[in-house]
């Protein structure tokens, strides 16, 4: 495959018999044990363990070293991240690199599908991603071969097959002209389903079309770092995360340019944050969340009161005022806030980090909006909106400025 002016390679073998100007190390700051980077270390006969136990490679950084007894001229070792915005950065940096210093050949491991548990598949998309922009930045750079070398079938095949519909999906996004602008991932805040029961999980996507590109899904349980569940390729083929059954099945509603994640049979351990995705430009862009979760007791909107600010803050810089939520379930609640019936400035405003269950089960929520004192007299109607399960449209608190008895 052809990026630009780059030839994209992938390749079933042993890395460290590469004859590419560099052959990339993906690793960690602890001597290397196995995997690639024991390899690398053995086949080299070299001793970076102390530089790499002293070396910082988060965030894209490199170390450099000598070739040792491989036939590359050098060795750069990056961070074997288990995340694919890690693995964005050190893909990038070591291309960078390696315009910089002007060689012609690199040779990669499939960074992250070790130890990192990643899908082989996720991590090919990604590193194509980057190929594909570094290609596009230096069209007449030095570099031409990057060579992506695994040892394991799985794997292997899973890269080269993430290569085709990633080919298919480019082939199908080149109809369009100019630079797409950024996708933008909207989910509900929850879903509530009872234990058995079927959850449709929807992911409607602006600026970008849902049949040209993979759909991704992620789920977070807790305090606990995002798992892949699943991916729904452009063509219709779905490749799950092992442990994920056929009870999870995605799908597109062209209608509303939307991902589906449909789950049957609801249970416990079905229950977390679920997180659509999709990559795009070099970038994965991530939907706001959806929370799935077993009631444990029936639905309730909230009750909504805004409060105006007090009269002593009117002789002061800015103004604040109170949005106070209470009654509702389940406990998501998400805000907007508008002034004359136009949205303000996020940063403006704040909230309690979450909302606060009472003994009833129910939930309260608080939120505030600090304006300029200016902004206060130039406005005369100002709006709490709470989006919230339990109501298709948002449930607001209005006051008018000029009806207002400030305190």
């Amino acid at each position: 495959m052809n990026v630009g002016n780059i030839k994209l390679q992938i390749s079933k073998g042993d890395i460290t018999k590469e004859a590419t100007d560099v052959i990339v190390n993906s690793t960690s700051n602890t001597p290397p044990r196995n995997g690639v980077s024991h390899a690398i270390a053995t086949a080299s006969k070299l001793h970076f363990e102390h530089k790499l136990q002293s070396a910082d490679l988060k965030f894209g950084k490199i170390l450099l070293t000598g070739p040792g007894k491989l036939k590359c001229k050098k060795i750069m070792h990056v961070c074997g991240h288990d995340d694919l915005n890690g693995i964005q950065m050190a893909t990038e940096s070591v291309l960078r690199e390696c315009i910089k210093m002007s060689f012609e050949s690199v040779a990669f491991p499939a960074i992250g599908t070790g130890s990192g548990k990643l899908h082989p598949s996720l991590v090919a998309r990604m590193m194509t991603d980057v190929i594909a922009s570094i290609a596009q930045d230096f069209p007449s750079g030095p570099l031409q071969l990057v060579c992506i070398v695994v040892s394991d079938r799985f794997i292997f095949n899973s890269f080269t097959d993430a290569l085709a519909k990633r080919l298919q999906e480019a082939s199908a996004a080149s109809t369009l002209n100019g630079v797409s602008p950024t996708p933008v991932l909207q989910q509900p805040l929850s879903a509530s389903v009872p234990k058995g029961g079927t959850a449709a999980l929807s992911c409607r996507v602006e600026n970008l079309n849902v049949g040209d590109y993979g759909g991704i899904w992620y789920r977070r349980r807790g305090a606990q770092r995002p798992e892949y569940v699943l991916v729904h390729w452009a063509s219709g083929s779905i490749e799950r995360a092992k442990g994920i059954t056929e009870r999870y099945l995605p799908s597109r509603d062209t209608k509303t340019n939307s991902y589906i994640l449909t789950i049957s049979s609801i249970v416990e351990a079905d229950t977390g944050a679920y997180y659509c995705a999709v990559s795009h430009s070099n970038q994965l862009h991530f939907g706001t969340g959806v929370q799935l979760l077993i009631p444990s007791r029936q639905l309730s909107a909230p009750t909504v009161h805004l409060y105006p600010p007090p009269a002593d803050q009117l002789t002061r810089d800015n103004v604040t005022l109170s949005c106070l939520a209470d009654g509702f379930y389940p406990g998501y609640v998400r805000a907007r806030w508008t002034l004359d019936g136009v949205e303000a400035e996020s940063e403006l405003w704040a909230s309690a980090a979450e909302a606060a269950p009472a003994k009833d089960g129910s939930y309260s929520w608080s939120g505030y909006l600090t304006l300029p004192a200016g902004q206060w007299g130039a406005h005369s109607r100002f709006s709490c909106q709470l989006q919230h399960e339990s109501s298709p449209e948002p449930i607001a608190s209005t006051i008018e400025r000029e009806a207002c008895q400030l305190q």
